[in-house]
Formats: C-alpha cells, structure tokens, sequence
C-alpha cells in the first residue's frame, strides 16, 4: 500500500512539474513576445518620429514657398507701376511679368504638392500611432496571460505542498 502510494505521489509530483514547466515555457514564450512588441513599438515611435520631423520640413518649406510666392506678386506689382515709362519697358516688363506669373504658378504647384505630401504624411503619422495603440494593447494583454499563468503556478505549487502534507499525515 505504501509502495502504491509512493508510485501515485511520483506520478502526480512529474505530472505537476510537467505542467510546472509548460507553464514556465509559455511565461518564457509570452515575455520573448512581450519584448518583441517593445521593440517594435520603439522602431514605430522612431518611424512616426521621423515622419513628424519630415512634416515639419514640408510645413517650413511650405511657408517659404508662400513667402517667396508674396515677394514675387510684390514684385510683380512694382514691375507694373513702371509700364508706364516706356514703349520698350512696357514689352520687357511685360516678359517679365509672364515669367514671374508662370514662376508663381510653379511655386503655388509646389505648395499643393507640398499640401498632399503633408496630409500623406498625417495619414501615416495616424497610421504609426494606431500601430502603437494596438502593440500597447497587444502588450497589456500579454501582461495579463503572464501574471495569470504565475498565479496558476504558484496555485499548483500549493496544490504539491499540500498533497506532500497530506500524504505525510497519511502515513503518520
């Protein structure tokens, strides 16, 4: 009887350890993913990072492109004040002021390319912040399936310690 009841509490004590062990495998498996998800989520916050900075740059642009677009209508204006000097001024003013004219058009071009890259961008700045939203989220979860397979853990660890108990006073 006493060898039958050694042989049961060996068996249940490998059967515990056996799901002691795939227990601690999946908490090892959820951390390595757990670590993953950090790091991606450090490689997205330097992708949105940049793609910020490079928004910032097309906005800087923008501006100097509309300042210069101002310059030119500025100048565009003194130009046509002076038509009135000459025959020959008028006809090279007028040049001028076609150049300029096609000059601003390429540059308000330009602005609404800027535009769209800039909305691009906010797209995708949206897109990163999303992806980061959900690797939290992914993360948490995570968190939650390792503290709730420790908890599991330590309950069969007290589930073993109370069966040695009990066989102990069994056999006493």
């Amino acid at each position: 009887l006493i060898d039958k009841h050694s042989k049961n509490e060996k068996k249940l004590n490998l059967q515990f350890e056996s799901e002691i062990a795939e227990q601690a495998s999946k908490i090892l498996l959820l951390d390595n993913n757990l670590k993953l998800s950090q790091i991606n989520n450090e490689k997205l916050l330097d992708k949105l990072h940049n793609k910020e900075i490079e928004a910032d740059e097309l906005r800087s642009q923008l501006y100097s492109y509309q300042n210069e677009s101002n310059n030119y209508l500025l100048l565009n204006q003194d130009l046509t004040n002076n038509l009135n000097n000459s025959e020959s001024l008028i006809n090279e003013l007028n040049r001028k002021n076609l150049n300029l004219q096609n000059e601003i058009d390429n540059l308000r071009n330009e602005i609404c390319n800027n535009r769209i890259e800039i909305t691009d961008k906010a797209i995708e700045v949206s897109k990163y912040q999303t992806i980061v939203k959900e690797n939290e989220f992914v993360i948490g979860r995570h968190e939650n399936d390792k503290n709730d397979l420790i908890d599991k853990i330590e309950k069969m660890s007290t589930d073993i310690e109370n069966i040695k108990r009990e066989n102990e006073l069994k056999f006493l």
